[in-house]
């Protein structure tokens, strides 16, 4: 065979070679950058439909009317108790209006959902003659100058009521409560906490 024709589709083949690899890679990566912009776009989706369902959680559960009075929060975050079977609403107020630095994060906490909290809370509770009446509120609240919480229950509690609070620890502390109708008024403390209503 001809040398020089070797020599020369050799270089072809080479030159084809060299010339292939760089478009197959090009494609390669517009797929990948593609695919990244199509997951970014998705999660953002995603992000922002879980945001308005958290907004609109929040707006349901930090409102109430009762007896014709509009009952609302002044204090920012989060709160969702829109599934729960005891809580119509949560209702955070701040002693002097709106603080800056105030905030609470709440939800409604079944026992299932949260089963230790519950043990602490039943055995205080048995300890005063008590029942642990429904859900919990899982609670994470800042009031730099204090403030108070209203419970809106489902259905008017019959009896004495008190709310006890657990800390992450287990331990507990019984508060004292006032009681209009389905609202349950107390004073939360700053920090992480678990409430229950109890009903002696």
């Amino acid at each position: 065979m001809n040398m020089k024709f070797v020599k020369r589709f050799l270089a072809v083949s080479m030159a084809a070679t060299i010339m292939v690899v760089p478009m197959v890679a090009s494609a390669a990566t517009k797929t990948a950058e593609q695919t990244t912009q199509s997951t970014q776009t998705e999660q953002e989706s995603a992000g922002e439909k879980l945001n308005k369902t958290m907004a609109e959680k929040t707006a349901a559960s930090t409102t109430a009317v009762v007896a014709g009075k509009t009952l609302k929060s002044d204090v920012a975050g989060t709160v969702d108790v829109t599934n729960s079977k005891t809580y119509k609403a949560f209702i955070l107020t701040s002693t002097n209006g709106k603080t800056a630095g105030d905030k609470q994060t709440v939800f409604s906490k079944t026992a299932k959902e949260s089963p230790k909290a519950f043990d602490s809370a039943n055995a205080a509770a048995a300890a005063i003659g008590g029942t642990v009446v429904g859900d919990a509120i899982n609670a994470d609240i800042t009031l730099k100058n204090g403030g108070t919480a209203k419970a809106v229950l489902k259905e008017a509690p019959t009896g004495t009521v008190k709310v006890i609070q657990v800390a992450d620890g287990g331990a507990t502390t019984v508060l004292d409560a006032t009681v209009d109708g389905t609202v349950v008024s107390f004073t939360p403390s700053n920090g992480h906490f678990t409430y229950f209503i109890v009903v002696i």
